[in-house]
């Protein structure tokens, strides 16, 4: 059954919503893929995958506010993965211009895992980082840091 099918049938439908999500941020369509999140999550409010796709929405939206409430709902549901962190520095970093705050929550990131911070910048959602010459010193001495401290 198709995720428009699914939804149309069941309404609550977890794994329609969300693949109407993912579909709609596979295709950079952030406003339909916030929209189909938020529905998510209107009826499944702890959906993991749906905080992680509203979230990734609300980045390239540039609504900092949501993106923000939606990784720190999932930090609180998730305390020890590293992700919801990798989330926070992203939001720092590219919607509210602080490389400092970026680079603590990196740095806790690690205490919870390895966020595999030498590939950072080829993730989706990063690479407008690439070109911010600070961000990127400032990644390149953690990284530095972190290995000179193994």
């Amino acid at each position: 059954m198709r995720a428009r099918e699914a939804i149309t049938l069941r309404p609550t439908d977890a794994p329609g919503w969300a693949a109407l999500a993912r579909i709609a941020v596979s295709r950079a369509q952030w406003t339909k893929a916030s929209e189909a999140a938020a529905a998510l999550l209107a009826h499944h409010p702890e959906h993991l995958e749906g905080l992680g796709l509203a979230a990734q929405a609300a980045i390239e939206l540039g609504d900092a506010g949501r993106a923000r409430d939606a990784y720190e709902r999932l930090r609180g549901l998730a305390p020890t993965a590293p992700g919801p962190l990798v989330g926070l520095a992203l939001i720092a970093a590219r919607l509210d211009g602080d490389t400092p705050g970026a680079i603590a929550h990196l740095r806790r990131a690690t205490l919870h895992g390895d966020p595999a911070l030498p590939t950072l910048l080829l993730r989706p959602g990063w690479e407008p980082l690439r070109d911010d010459e600070a961000f990127v010193a400032a990644l390149n001495a953690l990284i530095a840091e972190l290995h000179a401290s193994e």
